[in-house]
């Protein structure tokens, strides 16, 4: 604009040209205008009426206006319920949504460009009430993005709700009706709503073009933070999502196999019996590996997050040197140990995951810790 303001200045042979500065200071406090950016992922619906001519805009006036009424109502209704949920502890205002594809690996190498990658996926549940984020990120080879894999991630968190008292449940998602409006997500809500005992259930769709909702808060952070960062692993990218806000950090879910991993966020003095009650309240319990294969993904868990080192529920409190799962009693027989452990220093009798392997350590030591969940 200001290259067209010299351009038809010197048309009209004026001598005097304002700079640039000028220019732009007059043109953002003088005449109260701006740029306008361009929304992306704008409503079909709304884009098209736009481009109408005149009388076809007058034609389709009355489906415009319902189909912002609409909108404006989901929104509103949101809203509410929103309110609600910071009061009421019984209620719970969820809203869920799928981040576009992960990339694994995710570099900025060359070599990478035209190389076949990992698809990773993150779907996202958002409490209104309490503005906490879960993050549930597993790949491609372990499940796909549909019905059954986004119906178990709100399961499990409607679980997580019922557990801990909520009576009323109020979900908002979008309309893709490959993954939450289907009968197959429509079966798992009324199996949650029978067996759980709420007393009310809803779900609430948003229209299409016009999703908005606090789940857009999280990718774009997200991919804010992670637009430098080389990742080659799912749990790398689940670290980078745990870290990527400074102060209330999301919660990440991981999937491996049949079972997710919940990890603490705060560090604590670890106690058994208190961190294994909080593990049932997901539904799971401390950590106990059934293979070696699972071992070994908890370790490389641990050095690809960052997070470790973190306690798993294997202790030998009972008889020194003879290791058990603390939530069923059973022999803890898949422990991949560090060099030189366990060595019983001062009476260690619980077990951490460093980034190389299991170490003993006293049970009052202050760490995180990991939960597993049957998926």
């Amino acid at each position: 604009m200001y290259r067209l303001y010299c351009e038809t200045r010197h048309k009209k042979q004026t001598v005097t040209i304002a700079s640039s500065t000028v220019y732009c200071e007059l043109f953002r406090t003088e005449f109260n205008l701006g740029f306008h950016n361009p929304s992306k992922d704008r409503c079909d619906f709304c884009v098209s009426f736009e481009n109408l001519s005149l009388d076809e805009k007058n034609k389709q006036k009355q489906l415009y206006n319902d189909h912002h009424r609409n909108k404006a109502r989901v929104q509103e209704k949101k809203i509410k319920d929103k309110e609600e949920s910071r009061t009421n502890k019984k209620k719970l205002s969820l809203c869920f949504d799928l981040q576009e594809v992960l990339m694994i690996p995710h570099s900025n190498a060359s070599v990478l460009f035209n190389k076949r990658k990992l698809n990773t996926f993150n779907l996202s549940l958002y409490d209104l009430g309490s503005g906490q984020a879960v993050c549930n990120v597993w790949h491609e080879g372990i499940a796909a993005r549909g019905s059954n894999e986004i119906g178990s991630c709100v399961f499990d968190y409607l679980k997580c709700a019922h557990e801990r008292g909520v009576e009323f449940v109020s979900l908002y998602s979008n309309s893709c009706g490959g993954q939450n409006r289907n009968k197959y997500f429509l079966t798992m809500l009324w199996y949650a709503l029978t067996n759980f005992g709420f007393s009310q259930r809803e779900h609430n769709f948003f229209i299409k073009g016009h999703s908005k909702n606090e789940n857009d808060s999280v990718h774009p952070t997200l991919e804010r933070v992670s637009k430098d960062l080389d990742i080659y692993t799912s749990p790398h990218w689940a670290g980078v999502i745990s870290a990527a806000k400074r102060y209330v950090s999301y919660h990440v879910s991981d999937v491996y196999g049949n079972r997710r991993y919940h990890v603490s966020k705060e560090f604590e003095n670890f106690d058994l019996e208190k961190m294994n009650n909080r593990c049932k309240q997901l539904g799971g319990y401390l950590l106990q590996p059934d293979d070696r294969q699972e071992a070994a993904y908890a370790v490389m868990y641990a050095r690809r997050t960052g997070w470790g080192p973190f306690f798993t529920g294997i202790t030998d409190q009972k008889s020194e040197g003879g290791f058990y799962y603390y939530n069923d009693n059973k022999p803890a027989r898949y422990i991949l140990w560090k060099w030189f452990q366990p060595d019983n220093w001062y009476n260690e009798d619980c077990v951490e995951i460093w980034t190389d392997g299991f170490n003993d350590r006293h049970c009052g030591t202050r760490g995180r810790y990991i939960c597993e969940v049957p998926a």
